[in-house]
């Protein structure tokens, strides 16, 4: 059986023996701290040069947030796609699942489009992500709410990747969906109360977009400053999770998160459609965000067809759609010019007011 990852520590100085374990596994592979294996130290390797750089990178950063330098290795399985399987527990060894969240399309390891129900899954598979997301919370015997994510590769074998033991972002999608107060049963079940019934049944399609602050144009690097202009999509089945106000300052110490944008349909079409008119709708000035390239990504034939991947966020990463070319700086610009042109222009008389009784009754001061 060929092996997944490393069983021990690896120094980062050895890069002879980390080679040699990278080739037992077979590249691609990750590089990830030993003591954690958060992914924004979790670069993957193709051959043995980027190997070595991502061993560098890893250990540095280690030692900073971890301080130990050491990694280890794990076989890369790419592309595949990243399935969430949120779930609720009680004490009294109950477990529902709340469906299956697609949050593969992402950007430097930050989420930025959920969908659920996943397109492309079959009932089969979701059969088996759910009962072994079932599996493992009761044998960990865990209780209250969190999510269990998948690794799918494109065969459909699938992997566990991490627990995520608390709410998250994409808990709005599944409220959509499901009709059901997320964070009213979380505050349940911390009460030692029973799961409620009945059981919730899906409908339709909720699909989720993060707005950042962010400047694509400087390799989407946060853009922080004071937000000037704050408005936010409205309308039937359109919902905004945000903390954001007009005026309000967005710092450079924290996630450039600025608001989740969901919204439910009885289809994926339609969900999708309206969707791109929320974003459209929305109005972020003061900031840089990256509003227009969630336009392209829900515009683009990945997206639209459902066949996307986790290298959909990576090739999409600096598309712009057309509604993000004109900016703050743009339209100042563009204000200013036209004020200097007013005051260094003369006001100009038509030809046809420029003689006869039509001048003297009708002079233009």
């Amino acid at each position: 059986m060929v092996p997944e990852h490393t069983v021990s520590p690896l120094d980062p100085s050895d890069t002879d023996r980390i080679c040699k374990e990278a080739e037992k596994l077979g590249y691609p592979v990750a590089v990830k701290p030993f003591r954690a294996s958060s992914g924004k130290a979790s670069p993957v390797a193709y051959d043995g040069d980027e190997l070595r750089r991502a061993i560098l990178t890893v250990a540095r950063e280690a030692e900073v947030t971890l301080q130990d330098q050491r990694v280890y290795l794990e076989k890369a399985v790419q592309p595949g796609r990243r399935i969430q399987v949120p779930f609720l527990a009680d004490n009294f060894g109950n477990v529902l699942p709340l469906g299956l969240i697609d949050v593969s399309i992402s950007r430097h390891f930050n989420r930025i489009m959920s969908e659920t129900p996943p397109p492309g899954i079959s009932p089969e598979q979701e059969q088996k992500l759910t009962a072994a997301a079932v599996n493992f919370v009761r044998k960990a015997k865990l209780n209250n709410l969190g999510t269990i994510e998948f690794w799918l590769d494109q065969s459909g074998q699938f992997y566990l990747t991490k627990l995520l033991p608390s709410i998250q972002i994409e808990h709005s999608a599944t409220e959509l969906v499901l009709d059901l107060d997320v964070v009213a049963e979380q505050i349940k079940l911390a009460c030692g109360e029973k799961l409620s019934e009945p059981v919730p049944q899906h409908r339709g399609v909720a699909i989720q977009m993060r707005v950042y602050a962010e400047d694509l144009l400087r390799q989407s690097l946060p853009s922080p400053g004071t937000l000037r202009r704050f408005r936010l999509p409205g309308g039937p089945n359109v919902r905004v999770d945000a903390y954001a106000y007009g005026g309000c300052r967005i710092p450079i110490h924290f996630d450039p998160l600025l608001a989740a944008i969901s919204v439910w349909a009885p289809d994926r079409k339609t969900g999708l459609n309206r969707l791109s008119r929320a974003l459209r709708d929305a109005a972020i000035t003061g900031v840089e965000t990256n509003l227009g390239n969630l336009q392209a990504v829900v515009c683009s034939q990945e997206v639209v067809s459902g066949e996307y991947n986790s290298d959909t966020g990576k090739r999409l990463a600096q598309a712009i759609s057309v509604s993000d070319v004109a900016s703050d700086d743009l339209a100042a610009l563009v204000g200013a010019a036209f004020y200097m042109r007013r005051r260094s222009h003369a006001v100009a008389k038509p030809a046809r007011l420029s003689g006869g009784w039509y001048e003297a009754s009708r002079a233009i001061d």
